[in-house]
Order: structure tokens, then C-alpha cells, then sequence
């Protein structure tokens, strides 16, 4: 019709992006009863899941946000993503919830296509699905759920798909299983 060729380019509206929630509060993880030495093994295999998550969405070249209720992690390149999850610590008396860290987290943000929450095995079920109602219907949501020695399972809860991970092992195979 303009009497020249044109070229029609197809320009993605939403681009996809990725929110990667380590939850630190001591809470949440179930604590063995290991020397303050030895740390938390539930809590160390939770940051070592955030970071192999973390480590793939980087090497994608996806738009990501890693944080935690006291640090944004940088996600530049996967050398600083895993120089800054070694900082991680467990803290405790941490007063927000699950889902009011979530909402403070997404509060000055577009809402992301998926929402990855980390979290321990003493973190209540129902907190976690709690975060359903503080996101938007278009965001998929995904909680792994680190119970130390436990046997690999999905659950689907309304929204919420929950990974419960026993060891660092059985992350690929969940992860599969979602799509």
C-alpha cells in the first residue's frame, strides 16, 4: 500500500521475567540440632537450590531478581549471583511473613511471569499458598520447599505448584515435571 517494501517485526509487549525468593528467616528451616559451627544443613542446601535455580535463569539471559528478606543478590553474570549467595546467613526473629515479604518485594515492580519462593520445611503450607492472594493471575507461581532427606515430590495447590526437595539431586527432576 505505501508504494515501498516494509518489513513487519514482531516486538514483545511482556518480556519475560523471573523473581527468585530466599527466604533466610531461621524459622523456617528445621533445625537438626548441629553445632552452631556446622550451621543448618536444611538452610545450606536451600541457598545451594536458590543458586542452581539462579545459575540456569542467568545462563538463559532472563530478566531476574534474586532477593532475600535482608539482600538483593546481583545477577549480572553467575560469578557475582553465587559470590553473593556464599554471604547468606540464616537470621532470626524476621517478623514478615512469606507472603508480606513477597509483597514488599513486588511492591515498586512490574509483576513478573513467575515467582520461584525457597524456603525450609518449617515454613507453614498455608503461608506459602498465602502469597497466591498478593499476585496477579498471569504470574506462575513455584515453591520449593527444602526438607533435608525427605522423598522428592510436586503437589499442586490452587495456583501454587510446591516442589518438596530432598536433596540438591532431585531439583532437575522436579523442575521437568512442571512443565
Amino acid at each position: 500500500r505505501t508504494g515501498q517494501l516494509m518489513v513487519r517485526q514482531f516486538q514483545e509487549t511482556r518480556r519475560s521475567e523471573l523473581v527468585l525468593v530466599q527466604v533466610v528467616d531461621a524459622a523456617a528451616y528445621r533445625d537438626d540440632g548441629a553445632s552452631l559451627e556446622a550451621g543448618n544443613p536444611e538452610f545450606d542446601l536451600a541457598v545451594s537450590v536458590m543458586a542452581s535455580v539462579g545459575t540456569q535463569v542467568v545462563r538463559e539471559k532472563t530478566r531476574a531478581r534474586v532477593v532475600t528478606e535482608t539482600l538483593e543478590l546481583r545477577t549480572a553474570t553467575v560469578t557475582t549471583l553465587l559470590d553473593d549467595s556464599c554471604r547468606l546467613e540464616p537470621v532470626a526473629g524476621l517478623t514478615l511473613s512469606p507472603r508480606e515479604f513477597v509483597r514488599n518485594t513486588l511492591a515498586r515492580t512490574p509483576p513478573p511471569s513467575v515467582l520461584v519462593v525457597v524456603t525450609g520445611s518449617a515454613a507453614p503450607v498455608a503461608e506459602l499458598r498465602a502469597i497466591e492472594a498478593v499476585v496477579g493471575s498471569d504470574t506462575r507461581l513455584v515453591g520449593l520447599r527444602v526438607d533435608l532427606g525427605a522423598a522428592p515430590a510436586l503437589a499442586q495447590l490452587s495456583r501454587f505448584s510446591l516442589l518438596t526437595i530432598g536433596e540438591l539431586g532431585d531439583l532437575p527432576r522436579l523442575l521437568r515435571r512442571l512443565t
